[in-house]
């Protein structure tokens, strides 16, 4: 009986010591100070947050984030004493929210360092808050310091980088009025060409017609040396028909 009695108060101390934050109580405290590496980013870029309260006395410290929208990830990457590393009791973060509990430390100034990647589709003008709360002692200290992250892009390069108007070479590269060539070495010397074969064409045409002339020429000179002969056979042959004919008649007569 006295141990189940022993047993059921210490749990209620337990439960009285987490619930006033430790032996200690409420330690005295000043505000806690939020900073951040940069208060602008570019999609993809990393912020560094650090946040700092200075104890009086060993206690314990809870902290909880919560980043809206959410980010790519989230990363606790030192946990401090006046510069001595401690291990958190308890820690989580991801790309929506982080814990971090720290059991009995102190006293000093405790950081608490985190990074934050920006989503690689964050938009121009985006803005990430970090909607943060820390107890000490198991009492809310007041967080001051910046607290919003705004997407700034590049864009403003993207006129002069994109080359769609310098590089392009669209207007300067193209070759389609410098290289073209279709008009310059289009073949101006093949036209040239192309007369001199038409020339030689027209030429040989007349060449050609020469040489028909010519035939032509001589086919009527050869002419005359078989028409004449012709031409007195069929004298003689006419004379030869009037003799017969005038002496058939002259029979005829008698």
């Amino acid at each position: 009986m006295t141990d189940q009695v022993s047993i059921g108060t210490l749990v209620l101390c337990c439960c009285v010591l987490l619930a006033t934050g430790g032996i200690g109580g409420a330690a005295d405290h000043t505000t806690a100070d939020r900073g951040l590496t940069t208060a602008t980013a570019s999609p993809g870029e990393t912020v560094g947050v650090t946040l700092t309260v200075t104890v009086t006395e060993s206690t314990t410290t809870d902290y909880v984030a919560e980043f809206d929208p959410e980010v790519g990830t989230a990363e606790i990457t030192n946990t401090t004493v006046d510069g001595d590393p401690v291990s958190p009791f308890f820690r989580n973060a991801d790309g929506d929210a982080l814990v971090l509990a720290l059991d009995d430390v102190g006293p000093g100034e405790i950081a608490i360092q985190y990074d934050l990647t920006l989503p690689e589709n964050a938009a121009d003008g985006e803005v990430y808050v970090i909607d943060d709360l820390i107890e000490v002692g198991g009492e809310e200290v007041t967080i001051n310091g910046p607290e919003e992250i705004t997407i700034e892009t590049t864009d403003d390069g993207a006129g002069d980088d994109d080359s769609a108007g310098d590089d392009d070479s669209a207007g300067d590269d193209d070759g389609a009025g410098d290289d073209d060539s279709a008009g310059d070495d289009d073949g101006a010397g093949d036209d040239d060409g192309a007369g001199d074969d038409s020339a030689a064409d027209d030429d040989s045409a007349e060449d050609d017609t020469a040489a028909g002339d010519d035939d032509t020429t001589t086919a009527d000179d050869n002419g005359p040396g078989f028409g004449a002969p012709l031409a007195l056979i069929a004298v003689v042959l006419l004379a030869l028909i009037a003799v017969v004919s005038n002496t058939v008649i002259a029979v005829r007569r008698r």
